[in-house]
């Protein structure tokens, strides 16, 4: 058995002997300035009890949604996690750019018009998965 293999079933030994509400899961969501193109993918490691977020990776780009470079940049970051779930949104869950930070708190994005009146997760559905469960998935999963 592979050392990363080992480090993972430890990791996992581990995370089994807590609560749910005490293990951090990882959520990955795709966004676009539509419903059909994807520019942005966001990992990001949530702490199940408060929704504090511990990590966060971006990748941005016009091919990001089929680049391999960026998936298997996902997979480290999700694999370098001690998580025992995932959550991935499957189609495009909003506008690239980010509430509060390009734009006020409470409005629709100025930059994406497509997402101003439209219910965002109309178009993308979240699926929560275990993290042995993601890796078994991982090719094919988006």
């Amino acid at each position: 058995m592979s050392r990363r293999r080992q480090k993972n079933l430890a990791r996992e030994r581990r995370a089994s002997k807590t609560t749910p509400t005490e293990r951090p899961i990882v959520t990955i969501a795709q966004y676009g300035p539509d419903d059909k193109t994807v520019t942005k993918v966001v990992a990001s490691v949530v702490r199940n009890r408060d929704g504090h977020v511990i990590a966060l990776k971006r990748w941005m780009g016009v091919d990001v949604a089929v680049s391999e470079k960026v998936w298997s940049e996902l997979f480290e970051f999700v694999d370098a996690q001690p998580v025992v779930a995932v959550v991935v949104t499957k189609g495009v869950a909003g506008c690239v750019h980010e509430e509060g930070e390009d734009y006020p708190e409470g409005q629709s994005c100025p930059f994406c018009p497509f997402w101003a009146d439209r219910d965002r997760w109309a178009t993308a559905s979240p699926s929560a998965m275990t993290i042995a469960e993601f890796r078994r998935r991982r090719l094919g999963l988006l």
